[in-house]
């Protein structure tokens, strides 16, 4: 019998094999199994930080200024408008003496015709000049239908919104120079409505901003309760400047009646320094007033209107100028 001894070394790396054969020799076939291991991952790894992260809240600042503010110009404005041409009447201003003539002037008979114009032709519109007695408020003028029209401007108004002004026939149509002569003619005024005064200029004269004149007119302004007949001596810058020889502030003759839209006829007589005042509204001449006075003892004759507003119009017509020997 065949002895076979063997020794088999086996590790992880290499086989060896050790063997004597006592025998007659013999093919041996060694089967090694062929060892991959395979590793199988056993369990799972939780990853457990020890950092813990502590959030500080980093305040939001709010900036919200105080602001005081100290103005070092503080501005009150108070508009006040005062107008350059603001008609106002002075009412307290009483003549130390009332003017009284010493006689009632009457013209002779050689009085003569020095100029006239019933407003049939528009060509005479050049024989007159007239005075602006408030800036911005421009009365305007026309010849029209036989009638010398004086309308007033647009605005309204009591005082400052009205229109006024002053027209008298030049110094080359008629001497300005001239001391004795009696103006004539008919006027008319389209409402009664509390603002506006028509009626006569007599030694008128105006230069610059300033005008003269004694006027002869029927006053419907608002502090009269009545249109009253007054005589005024109007002087000064614009002529707003005035003097009451006939009536006063809020009073005058209420008679003759006069009813708006109607013609009346005013007749004004200078002679030297004595003056008469007559109108008549359809009833006859009424003598109203008659002063002496020296104050203007030359001038010009003409229209005087004042605080004119729209729709009210004043109507001239039939004007005429006579000497008073």
């Amino acid at each position: 019998m065949n002895r076979i001894k063997f020794l088999v070394f086996i590790s992880t790396s290499f086989v060896a094999i050790f063997f004597s054969i006592s025998c007659d020799p013999i093919t041996i076939t060694s089967k090694i199994p062929t060892f991959t291991p395979t590793w199988t991952p056993t369990g799972s790894h939780t990853y457990t930080p020890t950092f813990t992260f502590t959030l500080t809240k980093t305040p939001t600042i709010t900036n919200t200024p105080t602001i005081t503010f100290t103005p070092t110009n503080t501005y009150s404005s108070t508009l006040t408008y005062t107008p350059t041409n603001t008609f106002t009447p002075t009412s307290t201003f009483t003549p130390s003496v009332t003017p009284t003539p010493a006689t009632i002037p009457t013209c002779g008979a050689s009085s003569v015709t020095l100029y006239s114009d019933d407003f049939s032709n528009s060509s005479t519109f050049s024989n007159y000049e007239s005075f602006e007695r408030t800036t911005g408020r421009p009365m305007s003028f026309q010849i029209t239908g036989g009638e010398f029209l004086m309308t007033p401007d647009s605005a309204t108004g009591l005082y400052t919104g009205a229109s006024s002004a002053m027209v008298q026939i030049k110094d080359a149509i008629l001497s300005h120079s001239l001391s004795n002569y009696t103006l004539e003619f008919d006027s008319k005024m389209d409402l009664l409505s509390g603002s506006g005064f028509f009626g006569a200029a007599v030694r008128s004269s105006f230069s610059g901003s300033n005008m003269s004149c004694y006027s002869f007119i029927l006053n419907d302004n608002a502090e009269n309760p009545v249109p009253y007949w007054q005589v005024l001596s109007n002087y000064g810058s614009y002529g707003n400047s005035y003097q009451y020889f006939g009536g006063g502030y809020g009073t005058g003759a209420s008679v003759p009646t006069y009813t708006a839209g109607t013609w009346a006829h005013f007749k004004v007589v200078c002679q030297g320094s004595n003056f008469a005042f007559y109108v008549d509204t359809g009833s006859g001449t009424t003598y109203l007033y008659g002063f002496g006075d020296t104050t203007y003892p030359t001038g010009s004759v003409g229209f005087s209107v004042c605080c004119l507003r729209n729709p009210n119009l004043v109507h001239f017509k039939n004007l005429v100028v006579t000497s008073c020997p």
